[in-house]
């Protein structure tokens, strides 16, 4: 079965303690090639839990062929935007999925270009202003202990933050398996290693690691 994410529309005339209405997103969206490519542009079908409700797009945003190369919902944030990994004819690409509007917003590249759709994670600030797409960087941190986060400024332009590592005690090599973000914080996960957080929104972002218990055989 296909990953899922969870992610929910608020109702304002609920008491705080209960706002949210939450749903459970089946993690590849849907490719129509009959669907308009002007917005509204997003279909989105929800379903009451333990259901699956699932997102719909245009061909544009998505191909939908490729055992590896699928569209694919890899991060929400807690107001229910979602951000979608999709494969066009211009390679790995972005989206913020807005369910409310009905609509996709792609994200300008790095000036790397987007390489992964495991390490990238989508938050919003406590004062829920502003959203930033995050993508961790950890090809040297194995060898030197070094990671940094490429992250979108008003979701048009990057910009390379340098982390503070100190607070990491094991490095090793990490296949990262998604983001959830939770408490003003992004957090990676490694399910045979270890989980990576920090906030970063912060200038110099500070990791913090939560290692797996090592079971032997």
């Amino acid at each position: 079965m296909a990953l899922a994410a969870t992610t929910k529309k608020k109702n304002k005339a609920m008491a705080p303690a209960a706002q949210g209405e939450w749903f459970i997103m089946y993690g590849i969206p849907k490719v129509s090639g009959e669907m308009s490519k002007e917005f509204p542009n997003a279909a989105f079908t929800f379903n009451e839990v333990p259901l699956l409700s699932h997102l719909t797009v245009p061909g544009n945003v998505a191909t939908p062929a490729g055992s590896v190369d699928y569209p694919y919902i890899a991060a929400t944030d807690d107001c229910g935007l979602l951000l979608l990994c999709g494969y066009t004819v211009v390679g790995l690409t972005y989206y913020i999925c807005d369910p409310y509007f009905r609509r996709t917003l792609g994200i300008l590249p790095s000036d790397g270009g987007f390489n992964s759709r495991h390490s990238v994670g989508l938050i919003r600030n406590r004062r829920g202003s502003g959203i930033m797409v995050a993508m961790l960087n950890t090809g040297l941190f194995s060898t030197q202990a070094r990671i940094t986060l490429s992250c979108t400024i008003d979701l048009c332009e990057w910009v390379n933050k340098e982390a503070d590592c100190g607070h990491i005690r094991e490095t090793k090599p990490c296949c990262w398996d998604g983001v959830l973000s939770h408490e003003g914080f992004l957090w990676w996960f490694d399910l045979s290693s270890c989980i990576l957080a920090c906030n970063p929104f912060l200038d110099r972002p500070t990791f913090y690691q939560i290692m797996f218990p090592h079971v032997s055989a």
